[in-house]
């Protein structure tokens, strides 16, 4: 139906505004996964750089947050774990771990690709839809 209405073909009103609130809910869900993509993309390379610059802070203290707003005072080892799915942790060497989260890194880049061509597809539609009614308010 979505892709009838997009061709010119006659709706009525409550089809119309049906539309216009699906295109609408659609693109709100697709800009808080973007938003969501970001912030992941975000803590990847976060993790990236300390990975990289684990033996600097191997073997000095550091705070860790143990939920709450409370810290415990620790020793930084070397040992990198990295999620990879599924509630599942390995441990791996930095190069390994390096490696690891690039590979993120890089699916989520390509999430957030597919989602802004989502989104730029669901702009396109609303622009269509807007100037076909302002066309039909014209006649």
């Amino acid at each position: 139906m979505a892709q009838e209405a997009g061709k010119g073909a006659k709706i009525s009103r409550e089809e119309f505004n049906y539309l216009m609130q699906m295109y609408q809910n659609e693109y709100g869900l697709i800009e808080r996964a973007i938003a969501e993509t970001n912030e992941e993309i975000a803590g990847i390379m976060g993790a990236l750089e300390t990975v990289k610059h684990a033996d600097i802070v191997s073997g000095k203290n550091s705070l860790q947050s143990i939920g709450a707003d409370a810290f415990m005072e620790s020793k930084v080892s070397n040992r990198i774990i990295i999620g990879v799915g599924a509630g599942y942790f390995v441990e791996m060497k930095k190069d390994a771990a390096l490696e690891a989260l690039n590979s993120k890194l890089s699916r989520q880049k390509q999430s957030l690709e597919r989602l802004a061509s989502g989104k730029k597809s669901i702009e396109n539609e609303l622009e269509h839809m807007e100037q076909r009614v302002y066309d039909n308010k014209g006649r």
